[in-house]
């Protein structure tokens, strides 16, 4: 039972680390504009996918980015 338990977790966290997020969710994520959001996106600094027309961040790639983002104080 146990095992099964941490497996289906595993497949939880598994898809929520794949998950494709939509650039108006990664600004509020960031707590910032759209503006800011797109021009970080448009630059290279978060990651992001196309597909058609539409931008997406996968979740893994923006916790990623958000790491690299801390200040040494």
């Amino acid at each position: 039972m146990k095992d099964t338990l941490f497996a289906v977790q595993k497949d939880r966290e598994e898809a929520h680390e794949n998950r494709l997020l939509r650039v108006p969710d990664v600004a509020e994520r960031l707590s910032l504009g759209l503006t800011k959001t797109w021009e970080l996106i448009n630059r290279g600094e978060i990651p992001s996918i196309q597909i058609g027309r539409c931008r997406r961040v996968r979740e893994r790639d923006l916790e990623a980015w958000i790491d690299e983002q801390e200040v040494d104080r």
